[in-house]
């Protein structure tokens, strides 16, 4: 559990910090991703699990407090659990994963260095669609793709804000920053 005890503030900004594939991971999980965009008429986006999500003040330097959560990081193997769906426009299909307590102490790592964290439920997934359609045809959608692979290594984390219409606005996502874990400093 993280640190308690902070009060969230007024004139904050929305963000959110992704763990994303190595690169041979990222290949196949992009391909699937724009396969379903492609067939259900949405926006693809890059393959990712959501570490933390929350919002950051004015006064802070976000690029300062991921850099110094991830520094003591090294790339992050989780296990494939299975595949999932949920009425849920962020949970329209995805894969699971097995928690592991690497996660849980970065997710922590980056809420603690926050002034005004926001808690937030780690529930490592990654999304293949983002899509409001009915619940049966997220679960046919979910029946048709096989996970081959028993586990996907990530070796980059990325911050993440959305645009003016908020999260629900796939295509108006924008990078902030991207961290290597093999080298645990900015990308770009």
């Amino acid at each position: 559990m993280c640190n308690q005890g902070k009060i969230a503030m007024a004139d904050t900004a929305p963000f959110a910090v992704w763990l994303i594939p190595a690169p041979s991971d990222r290949r196949w999980l992009s391909k699937v991703i724009q396969d379903y965009a492609a067939e259900y008429s949405t926006p693809a986006f890059e393959p990712h699990v959501t570490l933390y999500s929350g919002e950051v003040q004015p006064s802070e330097n976000l690029s300062e407090i991921i850099a110094e959560s991830v520094a003591p990081t090294s790339p992050i193997a989780l296990e494939v659990m299975g595949l999932n769906y949920t009425a849920d426009f962020f949970k329209t299909g995805f894969i699971t994963f097995a928690s592991v307590e690497r996660l849980s102490q970065l997710s922590c790592a980056i809420r603690d260095r926050l002034i005004t964290p926001k808690e937030y439920l780690l529930e490592p997934h990654l999304s293949l669609i983002y899509k409001d359609i009915p619940i049966e045809q997220k679960r046919l959608a979910m029946l048709r793709f096989v996970v081959s692979v028993q586990t996907v290594t990530f070796d980059t984390v990325k911050v993440v804000m959305p645009g003016a219409e908020g999260w629900s606005d796939v295509a108006q996502w924008t990078e902030q920053s991207r961290y290597s874990l093999v080298q645990s400093t900015p990308v770009g």
